[in-house]
């Protein structure tokens, strides 16, 4: 939610910056939780085999979103929208039209 922030079309650059560093630290404090979480469960002997499945699970996931929200972005764009209509459909940025009377479309 705070990283969001810092794609809202009003928002100062150095607001944005400031919360994608927030969100970056947020998500280092989650992952190296998540990994010890995953590591006290394991059985003993196995803790390899657990964080391995963790990481690879991950990275299946990081991959689909990717290649989801590329593809449906370059769908948009193939069928002559704008990029700024593609990139909102692919992330889910913002929906106001406030973007066109500023003059950016």
């Amino acid at each position: 939610m705070v990283a969001a922030v810092g794609t809202l079309p009003a928002t100062p650059a150095l607001l944005a910056a400031s919360a994608m560093v927030v969100a970056a630290v947020g998500m280092g404090l989650l992952a190296s939780s998540l990994t010890v979480l995953s590591l006290s469960h394991a059985p003993s002997g196995r803790q390899g085999c657990a964080s391995s499945a963790m990481h690879t699970g991950q990275n299946v996931g990081q991959i689909t979103v990717l290649g989801v929200s590329s593809a449906l972005f370059n769908a948009c764009v193939g069928i002559g929208s704008t990029e700024f209509v593609g990139y909102r459909a692919a992330f889910g940025g913002p929906r106001s039209n406030r973007r066109k009377n500023n003059g950016y479309l």
